[in-house]
């Protein structure tokens, strides 16, 4: 198994000495400004993305080619950057390449809070009190009044406050 490994600094030395310990190849999608780094240097193959910065890698149809170019058999996107981004799932199915993580629709459906909330309600799992949307400030002070513990707020994706 070949790897490719879009992300950069620990986490990708992480993925990459887990990968290694399994005795799989990996590749180190990178930036011309990481070139030299931990991360890449240890890979066993190096691709550089175009771009510069943390804008490199932020293009899903980037990471793909880059993994389609070097043989890898997987995609695994570390976290942050696009490692919740339905669009790079897609286009690594599309592809033919294993995307390591969950499927396009998971990360669409989990990736907005309030479609997530109201996914978990219709399966009938447990969730906490909330407002729906379109809360006014008078709805807010009755849901506050109704929870003087406190409240936690979440912004939502659907101009949506979940408390």
């Amino acid at each position: 198994m070949k790897v490719l490994i879009a992300n950069r600094g620990e986490i990708a030395v992480r993925i990459h000495r887990a990968a290694a310990s399994l005795g799989w190849q990996t590749v180190a999608a990178h930036v011309r400004a990481d070139a030299d780094t931990v991360a890449v240097v240890e890979a066993d193959q190096a691709y550089a993305l175009p771009g510069d910065g943390v804008a490199g890698y932020l293009d899903p149809d980037a990471v793909v080619q880059a993994a389609l170019a070097t043989g890898a058999e997987a995609v695994h996107p570390g976290y942050g950057f696009l490692s919740e981004d339905a669009r790079l799932a897609e286009r690594c199915a599309d592809a033919g390449v294993i995307f390591v993580g969950p499927d396009a629709d998971a990360l669409r459906l989990f990736g907005d809070k309030a479609s997530a909330r109201e996914h978990a309600v219709r399966l009938g799992v447990p969730v906490l009190p909330a407002t729906p949307a379109g809360l006014t400030l008078d709805d807010a002070g009755r849901f506050l009044s109704a929870h003087p513990d406190g409240i936690m707020l979440k912004e939502s994706d659907r101009s949506h406050v979940v408390l």
